[in-house]
């Protein structure tokens, strides 16, 4: 028998605990990570391919952080500093949870921020080592891209901005790429007070700038000066820049309407109902192709869906697919193939598809932002049942009543063994109904039916070898052990002590008990229950319990003691003689022990129990 169960039936069925332990521990979920308010698993989560950072956004729909505390601040910031989350990820995690954090918590969060930037600023590495240059980078990003409302402590800022100025000025106190960041950290805090490169910034300054196309500097303006105004002018130039270059006439045409929208809404989204979508579908190229795993607890009856990839072993989370760029529709009177809105941050004038206008065509994934997420909760039974007759994951949305998808590969991870035993001693083993079909090709699905109860199991054909379902019998039960053999008399003095007694011989184990019945109902027809009847034929057995252990034969009894040696005696004579009157006696031998008894033979296996196709 491959496997065995070590616990009876009874608690297999209200306890659903005899599964056997993961061979390796599986990928960690949102749901996991945003539990642990240590920050450790979160770390975890973002360590991981294709984690989505969007978990660390405190108003994201799916599971999310909620809160920052002190634990997790610095379990996020050290992460990026040994190297555990990818500097690119970390950022986007961090300007996320900044983004949507309490002032209370986000401040404090910045202030780390700035407490690492000065560090990376005076390590001597930055010029050699890439990924210190990523890490710093990573550090710089979040902090100048932040909302300019949300700052670190006023004093936390002054330190910093007066130590990096002191480190420019000291010759060799800061390496070249240091340099370079802390130059830009410096002007991005003179225009939280309107100064740029010493000069006060005005509206001829935007003019200046938006007529050289100088876009980098106009949006560092826009997030970060003082003025409302000015921010709103320096970003209604990006606009101007934007349109101008449009590679959409209506847009170019429209001017200063298309402006006003995007300074409005941030996005030039189009109205479906009037431009009606002709065609819709995904840009091959830009989709990258990922798989779809359903791993199974077959004792539980919970499934879950994992991520896997052409190039790693291992398994992940599920990837997300972000659609702009990769969606494309053909709208009418639209001169261009349009796709899915930008960030609002991009200011980008192209007409666009609104999130408001998608709509996942699957309950298992969701439109989140203008990315399709795919479900990170317990599957039903129904839903791994519909799963199961597919042969690719598909990821569809629909716009406009019209309808476009991508196919993902999917598989099933090989489920536990479904082994159960009957009680011991010498229990008979649960009769099991087995209801079998091929929902697709090389896939096999398992219904279970014990006591009431359904265990559901799919199956990849190339899993069957190592799969079994099995009702096995109770163990027979333990022979009782021989009785010990008692202690020999002792000898009296002088004498041998006596032979020990012999120890009683075990008594057998009792038989195993019977393997149940199982009846198997085929959900096929014709030459496919052939084919199925002959791939599972060698998964499926009734068994016999083993047979239980022979009990241990007794112990021989120990010898008696021997008897205690007597001395000689003597005395003189009248004639100064020494006579002997006792030559005396040596002490007796220490008797022999009994035979120790034999142990009992192993009870036999149990019969099968009839298995009926």
């Amino acid at each position: 028998m491959r496997s065995t169960m070590r616990c009876g039936v009874l608690a297999c069925v209200t306890v659903a605990a005899c599964s056997a332990p993961a061979t390796r521990p599986l990928p960690v979920t949102p749901d996991r990570a945003v539990g642990d308010a240590s920050g450790t698993t979160l770390v975890s989560y973002l360590a991981q391919p294709d984690a989505n950072p969007s978990v660390c956004d405190p108003q994201a729909a799916g599971a999310h952080v909620s809160r920052a505390s002190r634990e997790l601040r610095v379990a996020l910031l050290d992460g990026l500093d040994r190297g555990t989350i990818r500097p690119d990820v970390w950022r986007a995690c961090v300007a996320t949870l900044i983004h949507g954090l309490p002032a209370g918590q986000a401040i404090p969060l910045l202030d780390g921020v700035l407490t690492r930037y000065l560090a990376y600023a005076k390590d001597d590495d930055l010029d050699t080592d890439p990924r210190a240059v990523e890490r710093m980078t990573a550090l710089h990003r979040v902090y100048a891209e932040r909302d300019p409302a949300i700052d670190a402590t006023p004093v936390h800022v002054a330190a910093a901005v007066s130590e990096l100025r002191e480190m420019l000025h000291r010759p060799g106190g800061i390496t070249r790429s240091g340099a370079v960041m802390a130059k830009d950290l410096i002007d991005m805090v003179d225009l939280q007070r309107g100064l740029w490169q010493g000069a006060r910034v005005d509206v001829a300054m935007l003019d200046t700038l938006a007529t050289a196309g100088n876009e980098v500097t106009l949006r560092r303006f826009q997030r970060r000066l003082p003025s409302a105004e000015l921010r709103e002018a320096a970003m209604r130039r990006i606009v101007r820049i934007h349109v101008a270059l449009s590679p959409f006439a209506e847009v170019r045409d429209a001017g200063k309407a298309v402006e006003d929208t995007v300074l409005t809404a941030g996005i030039n989204a189009v109205q479906l109902a009037s431009h009606r979508v002709t065609k819709l579908w995904f840009e091959p190229s830009a989709t990258a192709r990922r798989g779809v795993v359903v791993h199974q607890d077959v004792w539980a009856q919970r499934s879950t869906l994992l991520g896997s990839s052409p190039d790693r072993r291992a398994l992940s989370v599920v990837a997300t697919l972000p659609l702009h760029g990769v969606l494309f529709a053909e709208l009418a009177d639209i001169s261009h193939p349009v796709t899915t809105c930008a960030s609002p941050s991009e200011l980008d004038p192209s007409p666009c598809i609104a999130d408001a206008d998608l709509a996942s065509t699957s309950k298992l994934v969701r439109v989140d932002r203008g990315t399709l997420v795919v479900t990170d909760e317990a599957l039903s039974i129904a839903d791994v049942m519909q799963l199961a007759g597919q042969p690719t994951f598909e990821l569809g949305v629909s716009a406009g009543g019209t309808t476009a998808s991508v196919t993902w590969p999917l598989q099933f991870a090989a489920p536990d063994r479904l082994v159960l035993a009957g009680d011991a001693p010498a229990g008979r083993g649960p009769d099991l109904l087995v209801r079998i079909g091929a929902p697709a090709k090389d896939r096999f699905s398992f219904d279970v039916n014990v006591m009431g109860r359904d265990y559901i199991a799919i199956v990849e054909a190339r899993d069957l070898p190592a799969f079994e379902i099995a009702t096995v019998g109770g163990e027979g039960a333990h022979g009782s052990s021989g009785t010990s053999g008692s202690t020999g008399s002792s000898g009296s003095q002088c004498s041998d002590g006596g032979r020990g007694g012999d120890g009683g011989n075990g008594s057998p184990g009792g038989a195993g008990g019977r393997g149940g019945d199982i009846a198997i109902h085929l959900d096929c027809s014709g030459s496919t229950c052939t084919e199925i009847q002959h791939g599972v034929r060698p998964v499926i057995r009734s068994l016999g319990g083993p047979g239980g252990a022979g009990g241990s034969g007794g112990s021989g009894g120990s010898g008696g003691a021997g008897g205690s040696a007597r001395m000689a005696t003597t005395h003189v004579d009248a004639d100064g003689h020494l006579v002997t009157d006792d030559q005396g006696c040596s002490a007796g031998a220490t008797g022999s022990s009994g035979t120790d008894g034999s142990s009992g033979a192993t009870g036999p296996s149990g019969e099968p129990g009839l298995v009926r196709w």
